[in-house]
């Protein structure tokens, strides 16, 4: 069958009356458009290629990946070390965003089957968030958050998401409102501005959050 023997590796996204989806096959990570009406296949593009296997590959066996459509570019996460934007009416490749800070290229260059040094915890799916034009990733392998133009992957502004102290740590991009782009860490949440990077407000946790929130008008609930 069309995309037989695929691993998926998130939830389909529906757009534009297709279904866009994530897979791997023998080590080969592919972006695929079907229709919804009966799965045929519309177009299908193979994007990066991973050094191990998705079943023997632990950490990304865990991590979900769907795409985000904006403007008519298709936004790819691939966990294999960069980000990519596709035209959604024909799959052609745009731009690509790699993210592999010098650490992450040092540990795979000297052993080539190594895996990538993973940041936060696994349970905060990190999808991109595109607003304004912009989108704001923070991808489950870098050490710092990314934000890149929708329509040519120029990167904006950086943020470390300092992974070692736990009272600054960064878990995941929460939502996008006006000029601001709210974060939510392991025991405060944070208000970076989408021009920049900047903070802008910081309000503390009182317990590390139990989940990924949700928006709800102008607030944004935190489970703790």
């Amino acid at each position: 069958g069309v995309l037989g023997g695929h691993y998926f590796l998130g939830v389909p996204t529906v757009v534009d009356g297709a279904l866009l989806a994530i897979s791997e096959f023998d080590t080969q990570v592919y972006v695929s458009a079907l229709r919804p009406s009966d799965g045929a296949l519309l177009w299908s593009r193979p994007i990066a290629i991973t050094t191990t296997p998705i079943h023997l590959d632990q950490q990304r066996y865990t991590m979900s990946a769907s795409p985000v459509v904006g403007d008519g570019i298709v936004v790819v996460p691939t966990h294999a070390g960069v980000l990519l934007g596709l035209d959604l009416l024909t799959g052609t490749i745009r731009w690509g965003h790699e993210y592999d800070d010098a650490e992450q290229l040092q540990l795979l260059g000297a052993w080539p089957n190594n895996t990538r040094m993973q940041h936060g915890h696994a349970a905060f799916p990190n999808d991109p968030i595109v607003h304004q034009g912009r989108i704001v990733y923070l991808p489950p392998h870098a050490c710092e958050v990314h934000c890149v133009d929708l329509l040519t992957g120029k990167k904006q502004w950086t943020e470390r998401r300092e992974d070692q102290d736990q009272s600054q740590a960064i878990e995941h991009v929460a939502a996008a409102d006006g000029e601001t782009v709210v974060v939510v860490g392991r025991l405060r949440c944070r208000g970076l501005d989408l021009s920049t990077g900047r903070e802008v407000w910081s309000r503390p946790l009182s317990a590390p959050p139990a989940g990924r929130g949700a928006r709800q008008g102008a607030a944004y609930l935190v489970p703790l």
